[in-house]
C-alpha cells in the first residue's frame, strides 16, 4: 500500500512539472535563481502560451492565448495571467519571491532514457503505467500513457527551441493517432 502511494505521488509530480525546467545532473531540487535557472541565463522576461484545440482541423492558426507568466531579471516567476475563451483575463496571481522561500523548486532528470510508472490498485493489480522518454539535454520529449491491456490511453510529445526553451506540448487523439490540442510557447526576452 505505501508503494502505490509513493508512486501515486510520483505522478502527480511528474505531470506537476510537466514545462521545461533548468538542465541539472541529478534528481535533486535546485532554487530557481541558481546559475541553472534557463529563464535567467536566456533573459527571459515573459512567456506567452497558446491553446489550439482540434488541431487535426485547424493546422495553420498558433490558437488563443490561455496564459502569460512574468519573470523578474533573476528569472524568478513574478506574475501569472489566465484568460478565459474569449480572450478576457479570469485569473490573475502576483508572486513575491524572496531568497528564503523561492516561489518554485525545480526537478530534472538528465538521460535519454525512458523512466517509466507503473501504477497500482490496493489488490496489487496494475491500472495502468506512463512512460516519458527524455532528450540528450534531459528534456523530456513524450508521455504515453497505457492501460492496463497495455493499449495506449494517452500521448503528450514536446518540441523545443534551439535554445532549449519549451516551444510546445502537443496532446495527441489516440484514436486517430493526429493531434488534437497544441499548446505553443512564445517568449519575450530583456532588452
Amino acid at each position: 500500500m505505501k508503494w502505490n502511494v509513493i508512486t501515486t505521488l510520483i505522478v502527480i509530480l511528474t505531470g506537476l512539472t510537466a514545462c521545461n525546467t533548468p538542465i541539472k545532473t541529478d534528481d535533486t531540487e535546485t532554487n530557481p535563481t541558481s546559475a541553472e535557472n534557463k529563464y535567467k541565463t536566456l533573459e527571459v522576461s515573459n512567456i506567452t502560451q497558446y491553446a489550439k484545440d482540434l488541431a487535426f482541423y485547424y493546422s495553420t492558426n498558433i490558437g488563443r492565448r490561455i496564459q502569460t507568466t512574468n519573470f523578474d531579471t533573476t528569472g524568478r516567476m513574478i506574475k501569472i495571467t489566465r484568460y478565459d475563451k474569449i480572450g478576457d483575463i479570469c485569473y490573475t496571481e502576483h508572486i513575491t519571491p524572496t531568497d528564503e522561500n523561492p516561489d518554485k523548486s525545480y526537478k530534472q532528470r538528465i538521460s535519454s532514457d525512458t523512466l517509466t510508472i507503473k501504477n497500482f490498485d490496493p489488490d496489487d493489480e496494475l491500472i495502468n503505467r506512463v512512460a516519458y522518454t527524455y532528450n540528450e539535454n534531459g528534456n523530456k520529449k513524450s508521455m504515453i500513457k497505457c492501460n492496463a491491456e497495455d493499449s495506449v490511453t494517452a500521448k503528450t510529445t514536446y518540441k523545443y527551441y534551439p535554445n532549449g526553451l519549451l516551444k510546445q506540448d502537443i496532446y495527441w487523439n489516440v484514436d486517430i493517432n493526429k493531434p488534437e490540442q497544441i499548446i505553443t510557447y512564445k517568449y519575450e526576452f530583456c532588452k
